[in-house]
């Protein structure tokens, strides 16, 4: 056993003294010399000595039944003096004073003090005391059965204290071990660094239990061995019971010391296991925390390339670093050293689509910023702009993880939006006339036809010798150079024009925008109208200007620019609920909410329930977007079938035959507008009015046919109301659109100008149901003080010119012919009058086509244009369709 500690395990202490004659040996002969007698059975004493030396001993609690209470006064006196004279601390005056005081009246709670006054008592290892007491009992009395039954019985309880610990200890460490294997499985090395040394001490603690446990039985065995081997040597015959018995008792220690050396020798096999374990678990930390080390670095360069090609392939190299972590080991990996760095592949994969958000979003702001370009005519810029844009696309792709899979995103949009980009049509170039010499009268007349205006007024020099007043002498750009269409050229003419080319600036201040600017045309001037305030006050009249750049009555040159500034649109609100209120109270909804309220009017039978006269509606509807200071009807139940043949009854016997007050407005949608016109006007009690475009065509209507009244359909309107026609669109044509780049956004405040190319294109489908198609530019520019409208119409690309006209504005934004037009074609109809048949029927046909064109309107709301005419044989005809501005002649 020695080897163990030569190997350096620290399991088994020094061997055990042997007990031959100590204190309890002394005490024990004793008290049988002096106490054993009548009173006092030999079992009883040994009971007396053992609750004695039990109450120093964790074996006391095994032989509890032997309680104190059983300790009886003459045998306590005799015991007690028997401790005193067997003890060597006290002098014999001492043993005399304690004899005195136990014959005095000894108590059984003095028994700890007794115990402090002799040395051999307080022995600090109470397992020897007990031990010692047993092995006493059996060198004087090995021959006696009870006495030897009794010992046995304190000796079972000892080993059975030693069992329950040995249970407890062999228990706990398969547990903490099995911990420890668990820890390493999940990668948690820390807990597992404390499971294992919790083992080395639970295994050091245990070898050393198993230890002491060999020495305890080797000194048993060794002390039995000393103290009756005389006696064994005398039983020569071997036939005593009792040496029998001990003999066998001798054999069963030598037997548990063989089995204890065993089992020490076994358990120090453990160190090497968990030697094992602690350079593993090393190692396994070592790895785990390099491999976080190159992880965190390789997380640092996948964040880098985010933005870059690389960053599918850094993607790729972290989910790498990751392929055999599992579980609750992946767990534990993104905790220490990668704790609070949010290091998880999907975090890093989120930052990958938040990068691609930000690059896509940067991508299409450029996108703006080229289309900026081009509406500045800014191309070459913008072309340059694009391809620098395809080429950092290219090179540097929007990448996302979908699917598992990092790979890049097309941009077909993108790419497609950028394709698309070509010079827009009001930045076509043309070139300044030669200008110079000529009048400024003539130079405005060349100027617009090369699509040139005059930019404010002409600079005025003093003449030189030679140099003829009212010509021009110098143009900005020069003549010969390149400018964008309807530029504005800056003149310098000589001093003191001649007074025929000058004009005088008209009164516009209050006029609407069209009646200015025909007002600035009909001058020889250059009219632009901008918008500016919104008529969101009831004082400021929509369309209406209220400033220009030049005052009434100033001289300025032909074809001078009057930049007018007129009021916006009013802003729409939504039309407020008044239904269930009383007149009043809708009156005061209404002008809150910025309406003007109107009359009641008449509209469904009251049904059930509800009483004539209360309002459920308005017109317009309630919810619909109305402009500011739009007239509010509020809609109120009229009375019931029932009621109203009463009443007609009544009237009719009071009254005689007089006809209903109101009528609703017969239903005249999805007819032609000449049909609907008929039957609007029938019996004579409405009276037909306007035809102007509606909305786009929705399933089921036709373009060009009624799509809605106003006032509405089936609404109680008096006699002679005037029902006018709103005309079904037709849906934008999109190949139309698409031949061209995108039309421009219109300048602000010129959303209502007529002046430009328009691109138009649409169906009209006849009574007979022929359908033709439209598709044509009409142009308008001013020209000679008035505006010239063109129409041409488009076959195989090219355009022919149908007519071309003098048109005036009017002050519903129609255009009309110009009144000085028909003034003369009325004069050359009086004068022409050749006769014959022929002479006469060009005269019919001539007087046909003057009434047509005396009743031509054209009308527009947004992108929805309509033709309407009377034809003298088959009466009012509206032509709808689409007019999308190309280019306009104020920019």
């Amino acid at each position: 056993m020695e080897k163990l500690k030569e190997e350096g395990h620290d399991c088994l202490p020094s061997s055990y003294s042997i007990q031959l004659h100590p204190f309890w040996v002394r005490m024990g002969a004793k008290a049988f010399d002096t106490c054993v007698n009548d009173n006092l059975t030999q079992a009883q004493l040994l009971k007396y000595m053992a609750l004695g030396a039990g109450s120093l001993s964790p074996a006391g609690a095994y032989v509890a039944p032997y309680t104190i209470s059983e300790l009886k006064s003459d045998g306590v006196k005799c015991l007690m003096k028997a401790y005193v004279e067997a003890s060597d601390g006290p002098s014999r005056d001492e043993k005399d004073a304690w004899n005195g005081r136990i014959d005095g009246g000894f108590a059984v709670k003095d028994w700890h003090g007794f115990i402090s006054a002799i040395p051999e008592l307080a022995d600090p290892d109470a397992e020897k005391v007990t031990q010692a007491f047993v092995d006493i009992s059996l060198a004087y009395y090995e021959r006696r059965a009870e006495a030897v039954s009794f010992v046995d019985a304190v000796k079972a309880a000892g080993r059975q204290s030693w069992r329950d610990v040995s249970i407890y200890f062999y228990g706990e460490l398969p547990v903490v071990l099995e911990e420890y294997d668990q820890y390493v499985k999940e990668c948690q090395y820390g807990f597992a660094r404390s499971s294992l040394n919790r083992a080395i001490k639970l295994a050091d603690r245990e070898c050393r239990a198993l230890g002491h446990n060999y020495r305890l039985i080797e000194q048993e065995l060794v002390s039995s061995i000393y103290r009756t081997w005389t006696a064994m040597e005398q039983d020569l015959i071997g036939d005593s019971p009792a040496l029998v018995i001990l003999r066998n008792k001798q054999r069963e220690m030598k037997v548990d010391l063989a089995e204890a050396k065993a089992d020490l020798r076994a358990y120090v096999k453990h160190f090497d296991d968990l030697e094992k374990k602690n350079k593993t678990l090393e190692r396994l930390v070592w790895n785990f925390e390099k491999e976080q080390e190159d992880y965190s670095h390789q997380l640092e360069r996948t964040r880098a390339a985010l933005g870059s090609p690389a960053a599918c392939y850094a993607i790729g190299e972290l989910r790498n670093l990751l392929s055999d972590k599992t579980g609750a080991c992946r767990a534990s990996f993104f905790r220490g050293r990668l704790a609070g760095m949010n290091a998880q592949p999907e975090v890093v994969e989120q930052e990958l689509f938040q990068v691609a958000s930000r690059k896509s979003a940067a991508w299409w702001a450029e996108v703006s910023e080229i289309r900026s370009l081009f509406n500045a005519c800014r191309e070459s810029e913008g072309f340059g702009r694009i391809e620098a844009l395809k080429g950092r696309i290219r090179a540097n792709p929007i990448v996302t993880v979908t699917e598992g899979s990092c790979k890049p995103v097309e941009q077909p949009f993108l790419l497609g939006a950028l394709n698309k980009f070509a010079p827009l049509p009001h930045c076509r170039k043309t070139t300044v006339p030669e200008i110079e010499g000529e009048t400024l009268s003539s130079a405005a007349d060349m100027l617009n036809d090369a699509e040139l205006v005059i930019a404010g007024k002409p600079e005025k020099v003093e003449p030189k010798e030679g140099q003829t007043p009212g010509v021009v002498i110098e143009s900005d750009p020069r003549p010969g150079s390149t400018a964008r269409v309807w530029t504005g050229v800056r003149l310098t003419v000589v001093d003191r024009f001649p007074e025929e080319d000058l004009v005088e600036m008209p009164k516009v201040l209050g006029l609407t925008a069209t009646a200015a600017r025909d007002a600035v045309a009909a001058a020889g001037l250059t009219p632009v109208v901008k918008r500016g305030l919104a008529a969101n006050k009831i004082e400021y009249e929509p369309d209406h200007i209220y400033h220009a750049n030049h005052e009434e009555g100033d001289k300025l040159a032909r074809l001078t620019e009057v930049v007018m500034i007129k009021y916006g649109p009013r802003p729409k609100v939504k039309v407020p609920k008044i239904a269930g209120s009383d007149i009043t109270k809708a009156r005061g909804i209404l002008t809150a909410a910025g309406f003007v309220p109107g009359n009641p009017a008449a509209g469904n039978p009251a049904p059930e329930g509800k009483e004539p006269g209360e309002i459920y509606g308005s017109l317009p509807e309630t919810g619909s977007e109305q402009e500011m200071f739009t007239t509010v009807q509020p809609l109120v139940y009229g009375l019931r079938a029932q009621d109203s043949a009463e009443e007609d009854a009544s009237e009719e016997s009071d009254d005689g035959e007089e006809e209903a007050e109101e009528r609703p407005v017969p239903p005249v949608n999805g007819k032609p507008p000449q049909v609907a016109a008929s039957i609007i006007e029938k019996g004579s009690f409405f009276v037909a009015g306007s035809v102007t475009p509606g909305n786009p065509a929705k399933e089921g209507e036709k373009p060009g046919m009624v799509q809605s009244t106003v006032p509405a359909i089936g609404s109680p309107q008096p006699k002679g109301t005037v029902v006018n026609m709103l005309v079904v669109m037709p849906v934008q044509d999109e190949s139309a659109a698409e031949e061209g780049d995108v039309a421009p956004e219109a300048p602000a405040g010129e959303d209502d100008s007529w002046i430009g190319r328009w691109r138009v294109a649409g169906k009209h489908t006849s009574d007979s149901g022929k359908v033709t198609d439209i598709r044509g530019m009409m142009e308008i520019a001013p020209r000679q003080g008035m505006l010239t409208l063109k129409w041409s119409t488009e076959k195989d690309g090219k355009l022919k010119k149908v007519m071309e006209l003098p048109v005036a504005v009017g002050p519903d934004n129609v255009l009309r012919v110009h009144p000085d037009t028909l003034k003369k074609m009325e004069s050359e109809g009086s004068a022409s009058g050749s006769g014959g048949v022929i002479g006469n029927e060009v005269n019919k046909i001539a007087l046909m086509f003057k009434e047509i064109l005396k009743t031509l309107e054209i009308s527009r709301q947004a992108n929805q244009c309509a033709v309407s005419v009377s034809d003298p044989k088959k009466g009012p005809m509206t032509l709808a369709f689409t007019c999308i501005r190309e280019g306009d002649a104020s920019q």
